[in-house]
């Protein structure tokens, strides 16, 4: 998943407790993700597994205050794992729904994040291995820093329907 929001299109921050526009920034947010889980339940029509997932995310601010030459630019790149959880149900030998759910948080002392990731689809199996189907994804993440010379909140939540080509070994 890629985010990016070009120049020409307005942004809003949330300031505390202001909505604060900043129509002269641009912002990237990109996370490519890998997981593998494994099936512990088998029976007939359903599977039940745990795995691991590990999400590279690439994040990317520039800005600058309205009439003036301030201008502040941050690139940051970062690997977050997850633990996976991952539920199917096979309605017929080539149509299944499958549910997964993958999360990490971590609360050291000086900063709290989380990374989570939801998706649910209708999948038609074409062949043995691959798959396409239509579903809907959710992505939340959240990162605050606790630094007096340089405090950051980052929480993004994104969410939305999908249609996917899937490889399975």
């Amino acid at each position: 998943m890629a985010l990016s929001v070009p120049a020409a299109t307005p942004v809003t921050v949330l300031a505390g407790d202001a909505t604060v526009p900043l129509p002269n920034d641009t912002w990237l947010f990109a996370v490519f993700t890998l997981t593998y889980t494994y099936s512990f339940l088998h029976t007939e029509r359903f599977e039940g597994g745990l795995g691991l997932g590990i999400h590279l995310i690439e994040a990317h601010a520039e800005g600058g205050e309205p009439g003036t030459l301030n201008r502040e630019k941050a690139d940051e790149v970062g690997i977050f794992p997850t633990i996976a959880a991952t539920l199917a149900y096979r309605i017929s030998k080539r149509w299944s729904i499958t549910l997964r759910g993958q999360q990490f948080s971590a609360n050291p002392e000086d900063f709290e994040g989380k990374m989570a990731d939801y998706h649910g689809d209708l999948q038609y199996r074409w062949k043995k291995n691959l798959a396409i189907g239509l579903g809907y994804s959710k992505i939340q993440t959240n990162l605050q820093v606790f630094d007096e010379d340089q405090p950051l909140l980052f929480d993004l939540d994104t969410a939305g329907p999908e249609i996917f080509f899937r490889a399975s070994f």
